[in-house]
């Protein structure tokens, strides 16, 4: 996966394993992007979980941010759910991970990590991590809830990457969260 600005987004429970997570280089020497852009509602238990990847980037050192969370549509109950687990940070990951957007905070949304390595893997009071009890509970089958993910991934030839998106579409999300109804192409 590549990209700079918030290309990892939406609403839905999503597991991201074993990738290469490259942000690009906007030739800042201050802010070169954000991994993520959760939209999550606080009534899911789980959303975003990027799990044994490795973030990369040939950005300037402490320039790029983990994330920040994505009130969609201005929605209330849209504070965003992200873990990032075991996971490599590279040095163009800001010391602060995560910051704020349209007005809510980091600390607003469920924005965590857990045994992250690397030179970006800093922890510090901005940087939430989960707790050993916390974080065995950031299954795969957890976030993916009980769906098999991983046999569909063995019976696609052993690939390696296991990206699945689980609710609907995001903007079907944010559309049921206005009490609108989804449109289907047919």
């Amino acid at each position: 996966m590549k990209g700079d600005v918030d290309f990892i987004f939406g609403a839905a429970s999503i597991v991201i394993e074993d990738s290469i997570i490259h942000s690009y280089d906007r030739g800042s020497d201050s802010n070169n992007g954000y991994v993520t852009a959760a939209s999550t509602l606080l009534s899911e238990k789980y959303g975003m979980l990027i799990l044994d990847s490795k973030f990369t980037s040939d950005a300037a050192d402490g320039t790029v941010y983990l994330g920040r969370p994505w009130p969609a549509g201005g929605n209330p109950q849209a504070r965003g759910s992200v873990l990032i687990k075991h996971s490599e940070l590279g040095a163009h990951i800001k010391e602060e991970g995560w910051t704020s957007m349209s007005g809510l905070e980091p600390e607003d949304a469920r924005l965590y990590e857990y045994e992250n390595y690397g030179p970006g893997a800093v922890i510090n009071e901005n940087r939430r991590q989960l707790t050993d009890e916390e974080a065995a509970k950031w299954t795969v089958p957890n976030i993916l809830k009980g769906w098999d993910a991983q046999a569909l991934n063995n019976d696609s030839g052993g690939k390696k990457i296991l990206m699945t998106v689980v609710s609907s579409l995001m903007m079907g999300k944010m559309m049921e969260s206005k009490g609108r109804t989804k449109k289907t192409m047919g």
